[in-house]
């Protein structure tokens, strides 16, 4: 159901968003850290990078809300993000949907939006911060022998370590 839609369980029996029914369930633990999956935002960067027009506004942005909404629930600037499970993407969209104009240069540059972009999202007043972003498939195998391995998405692909513009991003940081 997501973040603001309402949850309605087993025999819809739950009532309020997901954050709210995670939080009751929670036992009164309150935790420093929260994971995210924002592949809406960097799919939402490289669609506008490809098209020539700007980024969507940061407080649009999964990051963004997710870090207001927690904000809104007394998790403040003591509590991380972590953003996880996020790629950037080449040629194709996570749903393996071709998008030729998802260059390698728009890969890079959503891998750039990545680390120092979206992380600004959150950390507004009083709001949680990302403080790490763990990159999904480091390294997969080629493509077009096994599109499986969802090699558009690596970092480094293997076999001679044929390198794709978005390592660059990441290891000159």
């Amino acid at each position: 159901g997501g973040i603001h839609a309402q949850e309605a369980g087993p025999g819809r029996t739950w009532r309020g968003s997901y954050l709210d029914i995670y939080r009751q369930n929670l036992g009164g633990n309150r935790p420093l850290v929260w994971g995210l999956h924002p592949y809406t935002d960097i799919m939402a960067f490289e669609k506008a990078d490809a098209a020539h027009r700007p980024p969507p506004a940061l407080s649009s942005t999964l990051v963004g809300e997710f870090a207001c909404d927690l904000s809104t629930v007394g998790y403040h600037e003591n509590t991380q993000i972590w953003l996880n499970e996020i790629s950037a993407f080449q040629y194709y969209n996570m749903k393996g949907a071709p998008k030729k104009s998802w260059t390698p240069k728009v890969q890079a540059a959503a891998g750039h939006y990545l680390l120092t972009g979206l992380p600004r999202a959150a950390g507004g007043a009083a709001e949680p911060t990302v403080t790490r972003a763990y990159y999904l498939n480091f390294q997969a195998t080629d493509a077009i022998a096994n599109p499986t391995n969802n090699a558009r998405w690596a970092l480094v692909l293997k076999g001679g370590l044929k390198v794709q513009r978005i390592y660059y991003t990441f290891v000159k940081r």
